[in-house]
């Protein structure tokens, strides 16, 4: 999977506005702040197109930048995108490398039904040592059922559990016994047995991100070839989540897990300069061209911003080329380990 630096985009940016170096339009120390954040609010518009797991866990696919959704104890803990057969699928996977026996991460906090059942998995490689994967009772502080995986190549850990009558908040713990187990996790997911309403990642801020949902026939798949999509689904807003995040409606009851082909935004959190992004440089590099010629034409109004004006409009045309070269068929995605399907651009106001 090629990546690009954030300071190679940033040249790449500064020299397709070099015309402005010595103008009043661009100037001083800011030029670098101005760059970068231009740069992160085009991938924050520019979406690929991927197969995610449905999960109720906050960064249960992995794929967030950084462990800040995982609390670790007597263990490091971070995100891994590179090494043979370290990732699974998407571009990530968590690894948890013991310091301490019994080291671990616990997820955010969700709530709960009580007195109902879930279903629990995830995919697992333990390198060294035996993971164990926990279903967590937060409200009673105690382990409700668990599941181990000791195999070096990956696998998948399987956990049928009913929340106790006094529990109103789990968390997923996924743990090594050693004190040197070192870990590889991926596609942590939690859903409430019969469920029909299920809320969407949140990211996805419009249906139309939604290509298809599909159901999982086989629970026990490890390599996702019995995908079935499922018609007649419905969203409806989460008017308590200021985000404007959705839910999924089933049409029935699924009878497997559940999996998403979606438009799913590109990390826009690169800070250093050697931070990197997967997403096409060229196309990466004339997004963040885009967006800071369009802050600088709001800031040069009427006769003063008529050249930005233009060349705002010569960059969309870039932009608009560069993603009709990329674009593949709207249609469903083969399923990929490793890597990610070309992107598009999604203009918002």
């Amino acid at each position: 999977m090629a990546t690009t630096t954030l300071l190679v985009l940033m040249q790449n940016v500064a020299k397709n506005l070099d015309v402005y170096e010595n103008t009043n339009y661009l100037g001083g120390e800011s030029n670098e702040m101005e760059i970068r954040e231009a740069i992160n609010r085009a991938l924050g518009k520019l979406k690929y197109q991927t197969i995610v797991p449905l999960t109720l866990v906050t960064d249960g696919d992995m794929e967030t930048s950084g462990v800040t959704n995982w609390t670790a104890t007597t263990a490091t803990v971070t995100k891994n995108s590179t090494g043979l057969n370290s990732v699974l699928y998407g571009t990530q996977s968590l690894r948890v490398l013991n310091t301490s026996a019994s080291g671990k991460v616990q997820s955010a906090t969700i709530p709960c039904v009580p007195s109902t059942s879930y279903y629990l998995q995830a995919r697992v490689r333990a390198v060294v040592g035996t993971a164990t994967l926990i279903a967590y009772d937060v409200t009673n502080s105690a382990n409700i059922d668990s599941d181990t995986w000791a195999n070096s190549g990956w696998g998948v850990i399987n956990v049928n559990f009913t929340v106790p009558a006094t529990c109103e908040n789990i968390a997923i713990r996924m743990q090594g016994t050693g004190t040197v187990d070192d870990i590889y996790w991926d596609s942590v997911i939690l859903l409430r047995d019969g469920a029909r309403d299920i809320p969407l990642p949140s990211y996805i801020t419009s249906p139309g991100q939604v290509i298809a949902v599909l159901q999982d026939i086989q629970r026990d798949n490890f390599d996702l070839d019995h995908l079935v999509p499922i018609e007649d689904v419905t969203y409806r807003p989460d008017m308590s989540n200021p985000n404007w995040s959705y839910w999924l409606h089933l049409p029935r009851t699924a009878g497997g897990l559940l999996w998403l082909e979606v438009n799913r935004p590109f990390p826009s959190a690169l800070s250093a300069t050697t931070d990197t992004t997967f997403c096409d440089e060229q196309l990466a590099s004339i997004g963040g061209t885009v967006e800071l010629l369009e802050r600088l034409t709001r800031r040069f109004p009427g006769d003063s911003g008529i050249v930005l004006r233009q060349d705002y409009a010569r960059f969309v045309k870039k932009l608009k080329q560069r993603q009709r070269e990329l674009r593949p068929p709207m249609q469903l995605t083969p399923v990929w380990k490793g890597g990610v399907d070309v992107p598009y651009y999604s203009q918002t106001k």
